[in-house]
């Protein structure tokens, strides 16, 4: 079993699956799978905090700016 967050941030989920072709890239072991389950949450919560820290520096940008 491993725990797939590519998409936890538009699905609102972390995936499990039994078998994936993501296990023969071990590269991206850490970054969008996980062995466990309490890594893939971690990942998933750092996503979701890098994400809200973005979206509030493009609304001040956004807040700043004037039309004339």
């Amino acid at each position: 079993m491993v725990y797939l967050v590519k998409y936890a941030l538009t699905d609102g989920a972390i995936q499990e699956m039994r078998e994936t072709h993501y296990l023969a890239d071990e590269s991206l072991e850490g970054k969008i799978w996980f062995r466990f389950r309490e890594d893939a949450l971690k990942k998933a919560e750092e996503m979701r905090v890098k994400k809200i820290a973005l979206l509030q520096r493009q609304i001040a940008k956004l807040e700043k700016m004037h039309f004339e």
